[in-house]
């Protein structure tokens, strides 16, 4: 069976109105967090579950923001983006590899990847 994959990201408004996201880095190179889907897990409940547990997230105060198919290299993936109020920011409770980046640098990762419309399950 071959592995299905989910990717999200959570957005953060600043008391400023600044938005930052949480997102996958190495090497400076930024991407949507991605986990597989779970034979037993919708996509949605596979990636809660991931920033639950991986990423120590609240996950009871996130909301559904938006939800798109984006085209990857390794095909089409749903992509999940929430909003919370708050969450911690503290760097040091996210495990190697994971941040807060501002909105460049979402801007930047948008524009290298197709989107579509309709949700693919």
């Amino acid at each position: 069976m071959v592995n299905k994959k989910v990717a999200g990201t959570i957005i953060l408004t600043n008391a400023d109105g600044e938005k930052q996201f949480l997102m996958d880095v190495h090497d400076q190179d930024y991407s949507f967090i991605t986990t597989n889907i779970a034979d037993d897990m919708t996509g949605l409940a596979s990636i809660l579950e991931y920033f639950k547990k991986i990423l120590r997230v609240d996950t009871s105060s996130l909301r559904l923001f938006d939800l798109a198919n984006a085209k990857f290299a390794e095909g089409t993936v749903p992509l999940f983006v929430f909003e919370a109020d708050k969450v911690s920011k503290d760097e040091n409770i996210l495990p190697a590899g994971f941040q807060w980046t501002r909105s460049p640098t979402m801007r930047n990762l948008l524009e290298q990847i197709n989107f579509e419309g309709v949700p693919f399950f």
